[in-house]
């Protein structure tokens, strides 16, 4: 990708991106299914090397890869090794994506009626924001909290129940080969189909649940102030699979590492911390089947 000169700001950068590297119309084919088969014909490919024993295959994943290495791991489509899988929720795609949405329009509300990081407002501070906005009270009523007022657990417990139905439900009623802009729409680009969308809101089935059938070493890898893939929310579901699993199971907590295991909240690099724990972590399973020489 050429260098963009002319960038200014982040809205600048992904334009150039969008322009230089995001074909459309082959972006707009990827869906549910095309990325776990794209992974199963790497993978295959890989056996069938001639340099390659394809005994001693480790499989390195990150974020939604370690989803589509799930379901191919569960689906007996491939079995290496061991799998290295990075920032990853231990929960079903449809819970995180739940969560991920009410979590972050939660988060949005309460900031805009009580400031930046607010964690609550009161029914008060609310009634006081709708007179703001010019909102006649009848209007203002579908804000108010049942009791005194929203802390954001209580209202990220709210919008799951309530809001985040009603947007599945509209995504899914859409034809799955339309395509899905995401985050590239104010540049042009298409980021799916909307098949690919509508496997992440239907897919009810826990990613700890598709290894448990998995015999071979694992190494979950996540940063401990990553907001993508919170810790506290995966935490159990790892420590129960490492009980279920006390030999091959590990579960390696950087701190201070988010989603991409660097400093970057979403992009990387990946710190060298991270870079040698998975390194020597990979290296480890590999002696595991190593030939006699």
């Amino acid at each position: 990708m050429p260098e963009c000169r002319d960038c200014q700001n982040p809205a600048d950068r992904l334009r150039h991106q969008v322009k230089h590297c995001v074909g459309n119309e082959i972006r707009g084919t990827v869906d549910w299914d095309s990325i776990p088969n794209d992974l199963a014909l790497v993978y295959d490919h890989a056996r069938a090397h001639p340099d390659i024993d394809p005994d001693r295959i480790v499989v390195l994943v990150h974020s939604e890869g370690v989803v589509h290495t799930a379901r191919l791991i569960s689906d007996q489509r491939i079995n290496p090794l061991g799998l290295v899988l990075l920032a990853r929720p231990a929960e079903s795609p449809r819970n995180t994506v739940r969560w991920q949405w009410a979590s972050r329009a939660a988060t949005g509300f309460l900031e805009q009626v009580g400031g930046a990081g607010s964690q609550a407002v009161s029914n008060e501070g609310i009634a006081g924001w709708c007179r703001e906005q010019g909102m006649p009270d009848a209007s203002c009523e579908q804000f108010m909290a049942p009791n005194e007022g929203w802390s954001d657990s209580t209202l990220t417990e709210t919008m799951k129940g309530r809001e985040f139905e009603t947007m599945k439900e509209s995504w899914l009623s859409l034809p799955g080969e339309d395509p899905y802009a995401h985050h590239l729409a104010e540049a042009g680009g298409v980021f799916a189909s909307m098949n690919w969308w509508q496997g992440w809101l239907s897919d009810h089935t826990p990613v700890v649940d598709r290894l448990k059938s998995y015999e071979g070493a694992i190494s979950v890898v996540l940063g401990d102030t990553d907001a993508v893939v919170p810790l506290d929310r995966q935490r159990d579901f790892y420590e129960n699979l490492a009980r279920s699993q006390p030999d091959t199971f590990e579960l390696v907590v950087m701190p201070g590492k988010v989603h991409a295991l660097g400093s970057n909240a979403v992009s990387g690099p990946m710190s060298e911390q991270a870079k040698l724990r998975v390194t020597e972590t990979i290296r480890t399973m590999l002696e595991i089947n190593k030939p006699d020489s």
